[in-house]
């Protein structure tokens, strides 16, 4: 991967409320290779098929992380240490004075359900769909912030949402990339 920007060290007033943080693949997870493998395949470029999860941001440590068996509350920084991640925002003025909040609320509301298992293996085979009651990582990061903004990633289905395609939209900008230590 190549940075065009030099990033300062992580600190926690980068993370704000309602901020998207992507997540590099695990060296040796298995389920990380097949998304991104997975992805390479639906045409995403190595430098977005490598991220593999996606959330919505709390602010500061905190965040809601939709990942089996069941949405959790977590702390960035211990969850992610030593991983690449990657913290995005909406390009819009009004999103960063207004709309994260909301944009947090929602997805927070979502995390309240148990993770569609099914999802992964969607992803992996065409042929199993998605539990429409039970969100996957990009798809609960879509149905939030269309929320707010109908128009986030061009109309694409939520449920046909890759976290390839979160990092790539092109209505997102980064505030901050590098290793969480």
């Amino acid at each position: 991967m190549t940075k065009d920007k030099k990033y300062p060290k992580f600190n926690l007033d980068i993370p704000k409320q309602g901020y998207i943080l992507a997540v590099r693949r695990g060296e040796k997870d298995f389920i990380d290779s097949q998304i991104e493998r997975v992805q390479l395949m639906r045409g995403y470029t190595p430098e977005t098929a490598c991220y593999t999860h996606v959330e919505i941001l709390s602010g500061g440590p905190d965040s809601m992380c939709i990942m089996p068996p069941r949405s959790k509350a977590i702390n960035i920084q211990e969850f992610y240490k030593g991983r690449y991640v990657k913290i995005m925002t909406i390009d819009s003025v009004v999103y960063e004075k207004v709309y994260r909040y909301k944009v947090n609320a929602l997805y927070n509301m979502l995390c309240n359900t148990k993770y569609d298992n099914m999802g992964i293996l969607a992803f992996i085979f065409s042929f199993i769909k998605q539990n429409p009651n039970r969100p996957f990582c990009s798809e609960g990061v879509t149905e939030s912030v269309r929320k707010v903004y109908d128009w986030f990633l061009e109309g694409i289905p939520a449920d046909e949402v890759f976290p390839a395609t979160v990092v790539g939209a092109l209505e997102t900008i980064t505030k901050w990339e590098g290793i969480i230590e």
